[in-house]
């Protein structure tokens, strides 16, 4: 089951696309730049076809220009035993959009006290770390995600950017087939994000499978997943034969890792990240069968049999929450596990990602925004609520709910 936020008629859907971005590269040009925003809503059947899109102008005037902070809804009195936060691609040490993306956060985790932070991947651009002490961690991670309120642990998957995205290990001095063969102090490498916590306690990535500590695995597991090495466009690249890289990855073996993974768990809550998408309507892969999700379609029968609630992952720029129907003939029939939440919006995004948008045959697509934001998601024994955030919005400008199926 899925629902949307009270504030809403239970068959509305809601469709985000074309805000007009701040181009400043500071605060002071943000503060000062009057631009218009686009808010598209799409009003659809319970099982999610947009059916009428209509588009309003609005004004500055909106809290995105102002000093309010971003805030917590009004839940009705609903508990929760665990809160964590879902965001990606967002290093970019320190851009005026990456601080944006942060301030929400910090904002919101005033009020919903997370317990931790799930990173979707591309953490550091444009093409990760290049030594244990590289100063683009502190840059792109230590001195912007400095509140007090987002001092948790922070669990990562690695994106293509990770692995050295378009260095070319024949050209660059700091890029080399191993470790031993680059200069001292300076070779482009994901295991670099490996050794993260020498220099930040928060920090933890690993590349193959691994499990999120979440408190209570009778509850809630979470798998992460490096889903760089099912990228076969990658291979042929010369960065995927960097230090550590993908060519050093085994995708057989991360699929029966993550198979183990699903097998021993009993957890009434079971999540999966990666970085790439398997639904998605965004750059990457609308959903053509020469985008990345076509290389991750395998995973979401996996998935289905395991009765993993939702997958998460970021690669596309924006924010997503897409379901498939139970019944592919029907678009009012009800959604199934996985559902699709795509938050890669952590610091620059695509404009007008979604201006032209087909609905795929048996998938419906609820929300979609080309906004910076990130998802706050809270679970009980009952309910996985996913709050969507969006730069324009002091709340929740999107909630779905899942409720259990046992």
């Amino acid at each position: 089951m899925y629902r949307l936020d009270d504030e809403e008629d239970a068959e509305d859907r809601v469709f985000l696309s074309g805000f007009d971005r701040i181009e400043a590269r500071s605060q002071e040009r943000a503060n000062t730049e009057l631009r218009k925003k686009r808010l598209a809503y799409g009003m659809a059947a319970a099982g999610g076809l947009l059916a009428v899109v209509i588009i309003v102008s609005l004004s500055v005037g909106l809290a995105r220009k102002s000093a309010m902070p971003y805030t917590c809804k009004d839940e009705g009195g609903a508990s929760y035993d665990n809160t964590f936060f879902v965001i990606g691609d967002w290093g970019r040490e320190g851009s005026w959009d990456q601080r944006q993306g942060a301030r929400m956060m910090a904002d919101v985790a005033q009020c919903m006290h997370p317990s931790f932070v799930i990173s979707t991947g591309d953490n550091f651009y444009e093409h990760g770390l290049k030594s244990p002490g590289d100063e683009l961690f502190a840059k792109s991670f230590s001195n912007v995600y400095d509140q007090a309120s987002l001092q948790v642990n922070w669990y990562a998957v690695l994106g293509n950017h990770d692995y050295g995205d378009n260095i070319d290990p024949d050209e660059d001095s700091c890029a080399a087939n191993t470790l031993e063969a680059c200069p001292e102090g300076c070779c482009y490498s994901s295991v670099w994000q490996f050794t993260g916590r020498v220099n930040d306690v928060r920090w933890h990535c690993q590349n193959g499978t691994y499990n999120v500590p979440t408190g209570d695995a009778g509850l809630l597991d979470i798998i992460m997943m490096d889903t760089n090495p099912f990228m076969p466009h990658y291979q042929k690249e010369a960065w995927s034969k960097n230090a550590g890289g993908i060519w050093q990855q085994d995708a057989s073996v991360i699929k029966q890792q993550l198979r183990q993974r699903l097998a021993a768990s009993s957890a009434r809550w079971k999540l999966v990240v990666g970085h790439h998408p398997i639904a998605s309507y965004g750059h990457h892969c609308k959903f053509s069968m020469d985008g990345d999700c076509d290389h991750m379609a395998w995973l979401e029968a996996e998935l289905q049999d395991a009765r993993v609630a939702a997958y998460m992952c970021g690669h596309d720029h924006d924010l997503q929450f897409i379901t498939r129907q139970s019944d592919p003939v029907a678009p009012d029939s009800a959604p199934v596990w996985p559902a699709f939440v795509v938050s890669g919006a952590g610091s620059s995004v695509r404009n007008n990602e979604f201006g032209k948008v087909n609905r795929k045959d048996g998938y419906n697509m609820p929300f979609m925004a080309d906004d910076q934001g990130f998802v706050a998601a809270r679970v009980n024994a009952s309910h996985l609520v996913l709050h969507y955030y969006a730069a324009s919005h002091v709340e929740p400008v999107y909630t779905a709910v899942l409720a259990q199926q046992r």
